[in-house]
């Protein structure tokens, strides 16, 4: 992965940023973000997040639409915010354990849960279901989209770290942690919600 990201996709997202002003790359992040909106709605209804399914629905349908396909993120500029979730979290929240640590080709930290509901994540995406060319043009828009987004913290870690592989690890163990916090306290809230307390 080191050597991929060097040779490919740090290049490749250099002349991105260099070709592409802040403003733009805003807006692809915003259209990466909406098209990946029905999953974290699934997820959500799946995790008996009440108030994300909705939130993530109603999101969907405000930035496809007065947000020109998602280019323009005016549901949160009217205040509709959403919990990000996944498969990964949704079986967590179900018992299973995160197995160990794993580094995938091209897309990187990881663990055996995780994993399983990247798979998930994928059959579920109505996206991946339209066309293969759209599919790989998702995929490698997203993958130049998050090396984007965090440029800085990647290469301080590869360039000031000791060991980038557990600096790494700990870093993403430590978030996926508080992913499943948030989505845990999430459905409580929503639990004691629908019971009236």
């Amino acid at each position: 992965n080191y050597t991929v990201d060097g040779a490919v996709l740090r290049p490749v997202t250099q002349i991105y940023r260099g070709v592409v002003p802040e403003k733009g790359r805003e807006l692809v992040t915003n259209f990466i973000d909406n098209l990946y909106t029905p999953l974290i709605f699934a997820n959500s209804v799946l995790q008996l997040d009440a108030e994300n399914s909705f939130s993530s629905l109603f999101r969907f349908f405000l930035n496809s639409s007065a947000g020109i396909g998602g280019l323009f993120d005016v549901a949160s500029e009217a205040g509709l915010k959403t919990r990000p979730a996944d498969l990964g979290q949704t079986l967590a929240m179900y018992g299973a354990e995160p197995g160990p640590y794993i580094v995938l080709p091209i897309i990187g930290p990881c663990n055996a849960r995780d994993t399983v509901g990247r798979i998930g994540d994928a059959f579920m995406n109505p996206f991946n279901h339209v066309d293969t060319g759209v599919s790989i043009a998702m995929w490698t828009a997203t993958a130049i989209d998050k090396r984007s987004v965090n440029m800085k913290l990647i290469d301080d870690v590869y360039s000031s770290s000791l060991d980038p592989y557990a600096t790494f690890r700990s870093g993403y163990t430590q978030k996926r942690a508080s992913d499943i916090r948030r989505a845990q306290a999430a459905r409580a809230r929503s639990i004691e919600k629908s019971l009236g307390k």
